[in-house]
């Protein structure tokens, strides 16, 4: 049956081989090779549709659960993108259901490809987090402006900090480490742009106005400006020392670029994943990651 699964494979028969494998699976469960072989029924039925994907890769979960952690993890990533393929809203348990999987399974047994599936779920949530700090509205209310200011966006700000360092901490995977340290740089310079563009209390004259500006500049531009920067720069350092580039360091020197361009020029020599650590622009000396945050 097995080899019968094989040869409808070689013919194009994607419907039939995947049937004959979830058969054969079903037919030997005591077999070692019985999960392996239900498995393979999955790379057939998305080569017949997405619909024929989701019901396989659910029927997996149900009849193996988290047996091979790395296979349900998979399946659960896999669920994840077709439901956000759709716009089914859903996919938002389903990558938490998968950070759950992840983090209960044995770190020894799963695959460094198995993170990384798990790593991007967590970082499309810094993502998220990130647009909703970003997201302001503005009220007539001096005292709800404020509270938005003050506790509603320097506790989202810390908020996605955390997340961010549990990411890094969790697993450990250049990828993943190089977005967390992106989004924790241009999350800070969200919170200062905030704090710049926060309406002045209201009866302020003209020439109040400037100490005004100054003293928020002193107590919250600048301060989150250099954090902003000290993690982005966080992120070209770990470039440099791993021998590496990604979609996130060049993020990270885009946002650096735009802010402080005269010290750090715009993208080069980035080339197929690699760079030479000397072509890395940094400014200032490199700084360590620390765990404490003030907004």
């Amino acid at each position: 049956m097995y080899n019968a699964a094989f040869l409808r494979v070689g013919i194009g028969d994607n419907r039939g081989a995947a049937t004959t494998y979830e058969r054969y699976a079903l037919t030997f469960p005591a077999l070692g090779d019985a999960e392996g072989t239900f498995w393979r029924a999955g790379e057939q039925w998305e080569l017949v549709s997405d619909n024929e994907a989701v019901s396989f890769y659910n029927r997996y979960l149900d009849r193996f659960g988290n047996n091979e952690p790395n296979h349900a993890i998979e399946a659960l990533y896999k669920l994840a993108k077709f439901q956000e393929k759709k716009g089914d809203r859903r996919s938002a348990a389903t990558w938490a259901r998968l950070q759950e999987t992840f983090l209960a399974a044995n770190g020894a047994l799963l695959t460094q490809r198995t993170g990384s599936l798990a790593a991007e779920g967590a970082v499309a949530e810094l993502g998220k987090e990130y647009a909703v700090l970003k997201a302001v509205k503005w009220t007539s209310s001096e005292e709800k402006n404020v509270e938005i200011l003050t506790k509603i966006k320097a506790e989202q700000a810390k908020a996605l900090t955390d997340r961010a360092q549990k990411i890094i901490l969790t697993y450990k995977d250049y990828d993943s480490t190089s977005a967390a340290l992106y989004y924790m740089g241009v999350a800070r310079f969200a919170y200062a742009d905030i704090a710049y563009d926060a309406p002045p209390p209201k009866g302020l004259s003209e020439d109040e106005l400037d100490p005004y500006r100054e003293g928020v500049s002193k107590a919250l531009v600048i301060p989150n400006e250099d954090e902003a920067r000290r993690r982005l720069v966080a992120a070209l350092d770990k470039a440099r020392t791993a021998k590496r580039w990604s979609e996130w360091n060049s993020k990270a020197l885009k946002a650096l670029n735009e802010r402080f361009p005269s010290e750090f020029p715009s993208e080069r020599n980035e080339s197929r994943g690699a760079i030479d650590p000397g072509d890395v622009p940094i400014a200032g000396p490199t700084s360590e990651v620390t765990k404490k945050e003030t907004p």
